[in-house]
């Protein structure tokens, strides 16, 4: 019998799980020590760092899965699913306000 082969798990995927697990990890540690030593300042720079990275490696996550699952639609239906004749305006940037 031969083992099912495993799929490899993405890059990205990987980052984004491990810059979540940091981002809890110090963020616990950082109550912690906010309540032991009282003082609030380090949540200053943990929110804007910690948050900030999770924010933007999320948003390029699910940027790259979108453009994953474009590639994925048009090799399954034949079309691209953000064409001109999918009708979306927004994706073709007809979305500018009119005079």
């Amino acid at each position: 019998m031969r083992k099912k082969e495993q799929k490899k798990a993405e890059f990205s995927k990987i980052w984004l799980i491990l810059s979540g697990t940091v981002c809890l990890i110090v963020t616990l540690y950082t109550l912690y020590m906010v309540r032991v030593t009282g003082d609030l300042s380090p949540l200053t720079t943990l929110i804007t760092v910690l948050f900030g990275d999770l924010g933007i490696g999320t948003a390029f996550y699910y940027n790259k899965a979108k453009a994953e699952n474009r590639i994925k639609l048009k090799m399954k239906y034949g079309i691209d699913a953000y064409s001109e004749e999918s009708g979306d305006e927004y994706e073709r940037g007809s979305y500018d306000e009119h005079d």
